[in-house]
């Protein structure tokens, strides 16, 4: 990529647009949007480059693959007919207060 640093001002310097107004408030958020779709397009086109061209019989042996079911968990704390808190709370009466 080519260098980040470019030739616009600071976040609150005055707008190269000449609008008196701070970049950040003028034309920050437009050069960021420019800056990232030219970021997409160079993604795009590094992936169509480095893909090889897939034939038909690889794409669709791909998708016919089943995944494996996941195995059961050996960890206590995860067993569903448990409550989710991991302390139990008890119901005890409060200490009265002025005595």
């Amino acid at each position: 990529m080519t260098d980040p640093k470019t030739d616009r001002p600071g976040r609150n310097d005055r707008c190269y647009c000449g609008s008196g107004m701070k970049y950040k408030r003028c034309c920050l958020a437009k050069d960021q949007e420019a800056e990232r779709e030219a970021r997409a397009s160079l993604a795009e086109e590094a992936a169509k480059q480095a893909a090889p061209p897939l034939d038909e019989d690889q794409s669709n042996s791909d998708a016919a693959e089943p995944q494996q079911p996941r195995r059961p968990t050996e960890q206590p704390w995860k067993r569903t007919s448990q409550s989710n808190r991991a302390v139990q709370r008890f119901q005890t009466p409060r200490k009265g207060g002025g005595g």
